[in-house]
């Protein structure tokens, strides 16, 4: 859903079908049955099985708002079948989808150099977060048992 007065994130969006299957083509079928976009007044995203809500403002940047998209869109593959133990291994669902994220920046735009910046600035971070023994745990499957 897009407010009529601001249409800027529909080009981006339509290349939604696009990207479900590049995510598909490496990591299997696409888990739920449907999936829609929600444009919310805030600065951020967040994915929930079949609806991701995206911020306004991330249109500004519409490189930086299909990266979000894809990173939001893996969320569905394996931030919803895994359920880390605690907050701290939350790094495992946010480093997957960040990972499918960079891959797809790397194929649209290699001359960013993505992963040149990616190993100081965004790596690290969760790793910062939670000491080794509880990153090191094994995460638990989810209550709903989807693959």
């Amino acid at each position: 859903w897009l407010p009529r007065r601001d249409q800027r994130a529909l080009p981006e969006l339509r290349r939604t079908p696009g990207l479900i299957r590049w995510l598909a083509a490496r990591l299997g079928p696409y888990p739920v049955d449907r999936i829609g976009v929600v444009m919310v007044p805030g600065p951020s995203a967040i994915g929930t099985p079949t609806l991701v809500t995206m911020g306004r403002p991330l249109i500004r940047d519409r490189f930086g708002f299909r990266s979000v998209l894809v990173h939001e869109y893996a969320h569905q593959w394996y931030g919803d079948t895994v359920t880390p133990d605690s907050w701290p291994d939350l790094w495992l669902n946010e480093a997957f989808a960040t990972f499918m994220e960079m891959l797809a920046v790397d194929r649209w735009k290699p001359h960013w150099k993505r992963w040149d910046s990616f190993s100081v600035s965004r790596a690290a971070a969760p790793l910062a977060l939670a000491p080794l023994p509880a990153a090191a745990r094994k995460a638990r499957p989810s209550a709903s048992g989807r693959r």
